[in-house]
């Protein structure tokens, strides 16, 4: 098996992933967004919630359960409850 193939099962098989590459973030598993302005941006995963800091921040990409976000990212955190 092709090694892009090995990564794409394996990834495909988490509930939720997050990836970091080019200044963007790669959110799969998502259930909702919570909040949404140009410096923040909250998202609610299946166990945890997911706050990304940073400036002209903006969604690129969102279908049901993915999400692109883009700008300029300075800081992401993981919280268990709702921020």
């Amino acid at each position: 098996m092709h090694i892009n193939n090995i990564l794409k099962n394996y990834l495909y098989n988490k509930k939720e992933f997050i990836t970091w590459y080019n200044n963007e973030i790669y959110i799969f598993g998502l259930e909702q967004i919570e909040s949404l302005c140009s410096e923040k941006i909250v998202v609610k995963l299946l166990n945890f919630y997911l706050e990304v800091l940073g400036n002209d921040l903006k969604i690129t990409k969102c279908s049901k359960k993915e999400l692109i976000i883009g700008g300029e990212i300075d800081e992401i955190k993981k919280e268990l409850h709702s921020i």
